[in-house]
């Protein structure tokens, strides 16, 4: 998860605890240290400590480098671009969910408000993205 706000990290992570899959959440404050872990570059250069995410949850507002300008990045380079992205933002503007789905994102989920619906929209990802056969 790519979120730079403590408030909205602490959410989803409580949520992901919730249904039981905060083991497979990991946190990047900023594109450029989201960049850095796909890439396994830095600080995340142990692959065995740091392994390819299945699922990018990809918040647009973030500082220095933008979600937009990450999200693109990712579908650009080709050993990164077969994650699946889900931008998580706040906006619910038609001309940013289609910006986003031109750049590759696989899906675009406006952030809940409610606690409850912080719970559906993890179960619902987790249904989608995350389960294994």
């Amino acid at each position: 998860m790519v979120e730079d706000l403590d408030a909205d990290r602490d959410l989803f992570l409580l949520a992901f605890r919730e249904v039981g899959a905060e083991s497979e959440l990991a946190f990047s404050a900023s594109g450029e240290e989201a960049l850095r872990y796909l890439r396994n570059e830095g600080e995340f250069s142990d692959i065995l400590a740091f392994p390819r995410p299945r699922l990018v949850l990809l918040d647009l507002g973030l500082p220095g480098i933008s979600g937009r300008d990450v999200l693109s990045e990712v579908k650009e380079e080709p050993s990164l671009r077969t994650i699946p992205v889900v931008v998580l933002t706040m906006s619910e503007s038609q001309l940013e969910i289609e910006r986003c789905y031109g750049l590759g994102a696989n899906d675009f989920v406006t952030k809940p408000v409610h606690y409850s619906a912080v719970i559906d929209v993890v179960k619902s990802l987790r249904e989608r993205w995350l389960q294994t056969d």
